[in-house]
């Protein structure tokens, strides 16, 4: 039935529209339709199951590949939920704040690196930055973003000891000061399928190992 001239004869289909839904014409009034429309789009459960399996660490090609949807959907899907999030909390009083980096590429195989600094007691992420050069001015940037530190603690990378903390500061060549920071940029590399090296995993005990 015609939605404009209300009849039911002469009504012929004419292709069907995006959604994949059937199109008629009626050639009593020239009036292109679809009596059965298909929501545009994908459901709100296909949407929230591509970000779970983001965050899960699959990459945007895998989650496309999985769902038969297109790359770039999945992108803009796990963009849109990101910017609805409310800020995360971070931790009234920070005894102990841990700095670190990681590297990574982007673009034409630039390296770049990915700034953090981490709460030990919480391994509340405190602030972050991506730079493509650890300049002083770099790192005391992404610093005076975060809450102040009663204590301070990075690894022996030289540009640390030239920033200004306004709290005790030691610099370690070890990691007995810097496991936090350096166990947050391990789920980093773990849980982002674009900072993954070649795999976390790996055999505790040698009997596990042969086992498999």
């Amino acid at each position: 039935k015609c939605p404009n001239c209300k009849t039911t004869k002469r009504q012929v289909k004419n292709g069907l529209n995006p959604s994949g839904s059937q199109k008629y014409l009626c050639h009593e009034c020239q009036t292109v339709y679809t009596p059965d429309p298909k929501p545009n789009g994908y459901s709100k459960e296909t949407k929230l199951l591509a970000v779970r399996m983001y965050v899960e660490g699959n990459s945007y090609g895998a989650i496309a590949r999985i769902l038969k949807v297109n790359p770039q959907s999945v992108a803009n899907w796990v963009r849109n939920h990101t910017t609805n999030l409310p800020p995360a909390p971070l931790p009234g009083t920070v005894k102990k704040a841990e700095l670190d980096e990681l590297y990574t590429f982007a673009a034409e195989k630039n390296e770049v690196y990915v700034l953090t600094i981490v709460d030990r007691d919480t391994r509340c992420v405190l602030s972050w930055d991506v730079v493509a050069e650890r300049t002083s001015a770099a790192l005391q940037a992404c610093l005076e973003r975060a809450p102040q530190a009663k204590q301070y603690y990075s690894d022996a990378f030289p540009v640390y000891d030239t920033l200004y903390y306004g709290a005790p500061y030691e610099m370690r060549t070890d990691k007995q000061e810097t496991y936090s920071v350096e166990a947050v940029n391990a789920d980093l590399r773990h849980y982002l399928k674009r900072l993954a090296r070649k795999s976390r995993c790996f055999s505790r005990q040698l009997h596990a190992l042969i086992r498999n």
